[in-house]
């Protein structure tokens, strides 16, 4: 189908680590690129791989994927994708944007950041749970400021042992159903522990 159009080599990266290459149409340079499902498969697209283009000039330049937007085949069309883009260097301005992945592994908190390339592991003495006691204790928006660092402490104490954390942190999360909007952007981190 896109046979006779001009293409792009470009490498995917995804976030876990692995790469592909691929050859693609790149539509409105630097907002979109197209590429037959065929081409690639049985790789896929995804949002928050990086795609780099290289082009026949020598540059090279990061796009970051924001929606692979995958067409199933239909009439004279075949499948594929309509990948949405955004230039590499944009997204780190833009917080909802930023692709990132947090996972338990023997007591550390492993964070994957906006490259696939780059890994923060947070030990526990550097805890999630004294950032959330400091916004808690600071914070005069929270009336049950006591109820809520023993949840805390609670879900602290059980880390290690998955079941016991599952309890504490629905506890916490019902104590603290009001004042989500201040506390969310621990969640991520507190949902780690239940995983692994």
């Amino acid at each position: 189908m896109f046979d006779t159009f001009p293409k792009t080599k470009f490498v995917v990266l995804k976030p876990n680590g692995q790469s592909f290459e691929m050859k693609a149409i790149e539509s409105r340079k630097g907002k979109g690129v197209m590429v037959e499902h065929s081409a690639i498969a049985p790789n896929v697209i995804e949002t928050d791989d990086i795609l780099e283009a290289h082009y026949s000039n020598g540059t090279q330049v990061k796009y970051i994927v924001i929606e692979p937007g995958f067409h199933e085949e239909w009439n004279v069309f075949a499948k594929h994708y309509q990948i949405k883009i955004r230039p590499y260097n944009e997204v780190k301005d833009v917080h909802h944007d930023l692709p990132f992945s947090i996972r338990n592994t023997n007591g550390s908190v492993i964070i994957n950041t906006n490259s696939p390339h780059s890994q923060i592991d947070v030990q526990q003495n550097v805890s999630v749970f004294d950032k959330i006691e400091n916004v808690i204790r600071d914070n005069s928006e929270f009336s049950n400021k006591t109820e809520l660092v023993a949840l805390v402490e609670q879900m602290k104490n059980s880390m290690h042992d998955k079941k016991t954390f599952a309890q504490s942190y629905g506890k916490f999360i019902s104590a603290a159903a009001n004042h989500m909007t201040i506390l969310s952007p621990f969640l991520p981190a507190l949902s780690a522990f239940l995983g692994s």
